[in-house]
């Protein structure tokens, strides 16, 4: 199986990576900010009558939430806002390696000026707003998820066998190490977010274009999901959550027909990327 090294665009790459990085940490100061309220409530615990959820929830004030909520909705409209403008530049390079690649054009069958591409077309605009809707949705939940782990850590921390003050200590370390771990999931989401949100761009830019079909190209490394000998050999292509990514690498796709677990780019963690099949412009 042939090696595919993309091209990629240094400013457009560190702009994703400073937003990602941006937005996971804007979620994680904010989450570790309520990690540390209810790693105080742990220590304030009095009684197993308070293993109730209700007991930490009562954390997450109304003014809390607002204040998420706001953070939340000004993630996701700066990484559409980022993806859309960041990626007019690579998709049009996109395009022009696809025809070099594909038809071994010379200058004649390469379109340049502006005007060639349609870069802010219908389906970006209304993609960009359905997405930013679903971002900010998948954000403002990651307290309650958060809350609702907690109450688990407690019910799980207690057994009935240990001293008051032995069940405080042990609680206490179970939520820091649950914050931690949250955090973490912060940045995943932040930088998977910022993935999905550039693929649909070029998807939806290749649309608009009258480019239907896509050749599917992976990043040449052990991490690729299905690659024999690889981190994670046995993928399954048929997964509605990540398939057998280097089973797909060089094969045709249509965007309106998408494998399982989405079109490339779309997948939990997925690196993989587009190659548009131009015909319209040769």
């Amino acid at each position: 199986m042939a090696k595919f090294a993309p091209k990629t665009d240094p400013l457009m790459t560190r702009l994703r990576r400073m937003l990602a990085r941006g937005t996971g940490n804007a979620m994680s100061v904010q989450l570790g900010i309520l990690g540390r309220m209810v790693q105080h409530r742990a220590t304030s615990w009095r009684s197993p009558d308070q293993l109730t959820a209700s007991y930490w929830q009562g954390v997450y004030t109304d003014e809390a939430r607002e204040r998420w909520n706001k953070l939340a909705e000004r993630i996701a409209r700066a990484i559409a806002r980022t993806a859309s403008r960041t990626d007019k530049a690579q998709f049009k390079r996109s395009v022009i390696r696809a025809i070099k690649r594909q038809h071994k054009g010379g200058p004649g069958t390469i379109p340049t000026g502006r005007d060639v591409f349609i870069l802010d077309g219908p389906k970006v605009a209304k993609r960009m707003e359905v997405y930013t809707k679903y971002a900010a949705s998948l954000i403002k939940n990651i307290p309650d998820e958060y809350l609702a782990k907690v109450t688990t850590d407690a019910q799980n921390a207690y057994t009935g066998k240990v001293t008051h003050a032995e069940l405080k200590e042990r609680l206490v370390e179970t939520l820091q190490a649950r914050t931690a771990r949250q955090q973490d999931r912060c940045h995943r989401i932040a930088t998977d977010q910022v993935r999905k949100c550039s693929a649909l761009v070029n998807q939806s830019r290749c649309e608009d274009n009258g480019i239907e079909e896509y050749i599917w190209r992976c990043v040449p490394d052990n991490l690729v999901a299905g690659k024999p000998g690889g981190k994670n050999p046995k993928a399954d292509d048929a997964s509605k959550f990540h398939g057998d990514h280097w089973s797909r690498n060089g094969k045709k796709f249509k965007w309106s027909n998408p494998p399982p677990d989405g079109n490339a780019g779309f997948p939990i963690n997925c690196r993989c990327y587009a190659e548009p099949i131009i015909t319209s412009f040769v």
